[in-house]
């Protein structure tokens, strides 16, 4: 299921604007690479506009149109009763709702879990039988917005046929960093045929804008987005694969051509890290695996999970915790690797320990100072380690493994 975030759109619209100069919007302007559609604005829930856009959507992106994609419009109301699903990550839930990234029952409770979810999204690919659901907000459907945001959504169909998601994604791990990660490449692509498909519509010569500046401002509207949200870790979903995977897949295009979303496709990133610093142009850092422990299972507790957050997602949790660094991406670069280990004790309690590896002592002292200060929490460090406890009454042995994970040798 692939969701898309229908207010880049509006951050991309004033930018488009900023630095195309181009002529005016009155008609469209085809692109060089589909020169001979049809780029009139239509209503996206007639299939003669669905299918025009279809056309343009693979054209874009470089490969025949697929079959047919069934289109719905639907309430927020009447998409939550279809994606109704019960979630039993009470331990988890805790652990994040302490680093501030989540409210209490948010996670847990399935009507909090996908009201947030759709609240911040206006569309979602279903697959291919389910096809694409249009959240109905009272907006028209007609308009050149509407059209690009099928348009993206109709790339994620493309996307479904050339490369089987289903099968692609569980190739590799299913923790929330590598999500966001791979997510980079499946929104990235969608966002950037968007996008293109949008200025073209709208009477923009996209010759003419600058579309580095242009998703350099659509990152930075977004990750100001994801720090403002009072619940990041549904935000992070909502911006971080939009926002930088835009830079990257433009870049990839700018080098490579038609062909580049088979090599995204071949070879994703598997980090926040590696899609941050790819799309900064920095060289990915390489380093050796932290010394991570895993906590020994007493008669008392149990694993309830075992996962690793991130570099986004540990920036996003050190904003929360009151972190005001004037470079908020300097932190994601500094990561070197976390695990969190999530426990159940006795009479639903829960308890768990984070362990952090970052490129230098002074980022480690800085997050153990974060930790105790604005979350209350337990934390030490040492070198370029640190690690925090936090829960209901934390057991000793969780602090003997975060002491070893300090001392643990290089």
């Amino acid at each position: 299921m692939i969701w898309s975030n229908f207010s880049a759109i509006v951050v991309i619209g004033a930018a488009l604007v900023a630095f195309s100069t181009g002529g005016g919007a009155s008609s469209s302007v085809p692109l060089d690479e589909c020169p001979d559609l049809d780029y009139s604005a239509c209503d996206t829930l007639k299939p003669t506009c669905q299918t025009q856009l279809q056309k343009l959507a693979a054209c874009i992106y470089g490969v025949t149109a697929p079959s047919k994609v069934p289109v719905r419009l639907l309430t927020e109301r009447e998409l939550l009763d279809e994606l109704e699903t019960e979630r039993d990550v009470p331990h988890l839930e805790r652990a994040l709702v302490d680093l501030k990234l989540l409210r209490a029952g948010e996670l847990t409770n399935s009507g909090d879990f996908l009201a947030q979810t759709v609240k911040r999204r206006s569309s979602v690919y279903r697959g291919e039988k389910q096809g694409i659901v249009l959240i109905d907000r009272g907006v028209p459907q007609d308009s050149v917005e509407m059209d690009a945001l099928l348009v993206h959504e109709l790339v994620h169909a493309i996307q479904d046929a050339q490369y089987d998601l289903d099968t692609w994604r569980p190739q590799y791990p299913s923790n929330p960093d590598t999500a966001l990660a791979l997510g980079s490449v499946t929104e990235g692509q969608a966002t950037f045929v968007q996008y293109r498909a949008w200025a073209a519509m709208s009477g923009r010569d996209a010759n003419f804008i600058d579309w580095r500046t242009t998703f350099i401002k659509l990152r930075q509207q977004l990750l100001n987005s994801a720090l403002a949200d009072d619940s990041p870790y549904f935000a992070s979903d909502a911006t971080f694969p939009d926002g930088f995977g835009a830079t990257l897949a433009s870049a990839a295009w700018q080098l490579t051509g038609p062909g580049y979303h088979a090599d995204q496709f071949a070879s994703p990133p598997l980090t926040t890290l590696d899609v941050i610093a790819h799309s900064l142009h920095r060289e990915v850092p390489s380093f050796d695996d932290a010394p991570f422990q895993t906590p020994l299972v007493t008669d008392d507790y149990s694993v309830a999970e075992d996962t690793v957050l991130g570099a986004f997602l540990l920036e996003l949790a050190a904003h929360q915790l009151g972190d005001d660094n004037t470079d908020p991406l300097a932190l994601p670069l500094a990561w070197r690797g976390d695990k969190l280990s999530v426990y159940a004790g006795p009479n639903d309690e829960t308890a768990w320990l984070w362990q952090i590896q970052v490129d230098d002592d002074a980022t480690a002292q800085a997050l153990q100072k974060l930790a105790e200060s604005g979350g209350g929490l337990t934390a030490e460090a040492e070198r370029d380690r640190v690690f925090v406890l936090g829960g209901d009454d934390p057991p000793a042995f969780l602090l003997d493994a975060g002491r070893a994970f300090l001392e643990a040798e290089r």
